[in-house]
């Protein structure tokens, strides 16, 4: 309290005193209000913030949030958690429990009765399947809590609250992912190929020294002889293996180009063929090796070098020889005929009665001489022919030919043996347009060859026919007979060398068996071929094909 008895001066001076404290006063709470609104200002803006936050996550996520009042059991579901269950903001419980697909409701009711039991206070985290009014069957992930009326596990709930969200595609992926694992797990483990994955092991010079096997299917087994590979290094299973391996996986990991090669490991006794490839990160340096085991392949390939070697010099050896033999026949045939020609010319000269007359008897075996000579000489040119068809020493001067004017320069050469046989000969007529191409001399010993051989078989009283006709591309001249035909499975034999077959039960016939099988090489030789159409007892059609000139 003031003292009465102060001096009026000194009373107003403190007065004037108080009341600038008191103003003082009232601009530091000016200031402290502002200050304070400012702060509450910042710290609402930063709310809304984190809410706006909060709330695009949630959107992103499609994240839902629910509420469960214990009391009434009703939930309350916001936009996002309506859509996720198909119902509406407010619903009841048994509405919900409709909505868990049945499989999935025990699980569910055991997780929920752990967080209401106010012993156990548990948390729920847990993902289910929902099924909506149009059959949709969606994954739902819930999370959230139960608050308790008190403590102690008298405690009462009171209200469950928490997110939920739609995990379909994630569990979608998650099943392909395990049917993908399970068909790579199964192909893994079925092929017969080996497959295992290594990381390669560098120094610090960043050189490869070593491989540690992450993964082997049961077929690395069998391929390689090793047991017991996976988590052990290539060095410690096998100390004696060659550089090469580090090498060539160690430049894979390290670039990342895939390699397909061949290569044997003497510290396995055994070739491989190998595609290795990088896989993971290429920090990791993990190669994935598909391989195979082709020791016995290798060897079997060597050995099929060695016989082909070997089949290739016997071969060289046998055209030697073949050469040999032909040079032979062909030096032989020569000197034969040069006798036989001699022989031949005596018999024209003893006939002609140049050295003085003879008898009937002597005319006779005259006769006979000069058949046999003309036999033998008939043998020595086949024999020649052939000779020097197997050593390539018979030119070719193919140019067109008429087909009427080779066939009938046949006719006179043929005639006299069809008539002493008493076998009918003719020739067809043909289009003197008609031209082949072939060697002229060469056409003529084919037609010969097969003229004569349907007379020598042809019984008497027979026919024999020579043709031609044409196609697009192709002459054909032919050579039917009345005989007694050839059997199936004696028409292609007829062809190779020295081979009779005959088509008469009773006389055997003359020849070696070479004019057919020197016709049908002369007839290829020219771009043509030979060949026989039969049936036994219905004779026989001998065609010779070439180009059309």
């Amino acid at each position: 309290m003031m003292d009465p008895s102060a001096p009026p001066e000194s009373l107003l001076a403190r007065i004037h005193a108080l009341e600038e404290d008191a103003r003082r006063l009232q601009e530091e709470n000016e200031r402290l209000h502002a200050h304070l609104a400012g702060e509450r200002g910042r710290a609402e803006e930063a709310l809304r913030a984190s809410e706006e936050q909060l709330r695009m996550a949630a959107a992103a996520a499609e994240l839902g949030t629910w509420r469960h009042d214990l009391a009434t059991d009703l939930f309350s579901f916001d936009e996002r958690a309506q859509q996720h269950y198909a119902l509406p903001a407010t619903s009841p419980l048994e509405a919900l429990i409709d909505r868990v697909h049945p499989d999935d409701r025990p699980r569910l009711g055991g997780e929920i009765g752990a967080a209401l039991d106010p012993a156990v206070r548990a948390r729920v985290s847990t993902e289910y399947r929902v099924v909506h009014p149009d059959g949709a069957v969606r994954w739902l992930r819930i999370q959230g809590r139960v608050e308790f009326d008190g403590d102690g596990p008298h405690a009462r709930a009171t209200q469950g609250f928490g997110t939920v969200q739609d995990v379909t595609g994630r569990k979608v992926a998650e099943v392909a992912l395990r049917e993908s694992e399970a068909r790579y797990r199964r192909l893994f483990d079925s092929i017969d190929e080996g497959f295992c994955v290594v990381t390669v092991i560098f120094d610090d010079a960043g050189n490869p020294v070593d491989y540690e096997f992450l993964e082997a299917n049961p077929a690395f087994n069998k391929q390689t002889g090793l047991t017991d590979a996976v988590g052990r290094s290539a060095r410690e299973l096998l100390p004696e293996l060659e550089e090469e391996w580090f090498r060539i996986y160690g430049e894979v990991a390290r670039t990342g180009r895939p390699i397909r090669f061949q290569n044997g490991s003497k510290a396995m006794h055994r070739w491989f063929d190998v595609f290795a490839f990088r896989v993971d990160e290429p920090e990791q340096r993990r190669v994935a090796i598909l391989f195979t085991d082709v020791t016995e392949h290798i060897r079997a390939d060597r050995e099929r070098e060695r016989l082909l070697g070997e089949t290739e010099a016997a071969r060289a050896e046998a055209d030697a020889a073949n050469r040999a033999k032909s040079d032979f026949l062909a030096s032989m045939s020569h000197e034969l005929r040069t006798p036989l020609n001699a022989i031949g010319g005596y018999v024209d000269l003893l006939d002609l009665g140049i050295y003085g007359s003879l008898s009937d008897a002597q005319r006779t075996s005259l006769a006979r001489i000069g058949a046999n000579q003309r036999h033998l000489l008939t043998l020595i040119n086949d024999i020649l022919s052939f000779a020097q068809l197997e050593a390539g020493r018979i030119e070719f001067d193919v140019r067109p030919l008429s087909a009427m004017e080779l066939v009938a320069s046949v006719e006179s050469l043929v005639a006299p043996q069809a008539a002493a046989k008493g076998v009918s000969y003719a020739t067809e007529p043909c289009d003197p347009a008609l031209c082949l191409r072939g060697d002229a001399e060469r056409m003529r010993q084919i037609l010969l060859n097969l003229v004569g051989n349907a007379i020598k078989f042809t019984p008497a009283g027979g026919r024999v026919v020579l043709s031609c006709d044409a196609e697009e591309r192709w002459v054909h001249l032919r050579v039917r007979d009345t005989g007694v035909g050839i059997a199936p499975e004696e028409q292609e034999r007829i062809f190779d060398p020295f081979q009779q077959v005959g088509r008469r039960l009773s006389s055997p016939t003359e020849g070696v068996g070479l004019g057919l099988a020197i016709s049908r090489d002369l007839a290829r030789a020219m771009e043509g071929e030979l060949s026989v159409e039969s049936m036994p007892e219905a004779g026989s059609t001998f065609t010779v094909r070439l180009p059309r000139g």
